[in-house]
């Protein structure tokens, strides 16, 4: 059942091993830098599904995580040998990608509000 919702949202193939590892992939192209659950959100995946895809990746050393505080932020890995070719490819599959570009704009704010500004 997992694997369908992952498909339904994103990329409906799965160059990259799976649906799921091919979504995180495109959707880092995109954002740059996310966290696992905010990409769970926006595939409508488990949180433990995109946490294994994203340790796979990282043990491929695709991508590169960090922990800022208690979160663990997730981008393409600069040091991957082939991370500028890989970047471009990843862009290009999802502008090709129907839908896909309106679900990247549904993400939550990026970064807080200001403390002055009113409400």
């Amino acid at each position: 059942m997992t694997a369908n919702r992952g498909q339904q949202i994103g990329v409906p193939f799965r160059l990259f091993g799976n649906p799921t590892r091919t979504n995180i992939l495109l959707a880092l192209a995109v954002l740059t830098e996310s966290y696992p659950r905010e990409l769970a959100r926006i595939f409508d995946a488990p949180v433990s599904a995109v946490q294994a895809a994203i340790e796979r990746l990282e043990l491929e050393r695709v991508v590169a995580t960090r922990l800022i505080g208690r979160g663990r932020r997730v981008t393409l890995n600069p040091a991957f040998y082939g991370a500028r070719e890989l970047r471009e490819l990843l862009v290009k599959l999802a502008d090709g990608q129907p839908g896909f570009a309106a679900r990247m704009d549904q993400v939550a704010r990026r970064r807080p509000r200001r403390r002055t500004k009113p409400q």
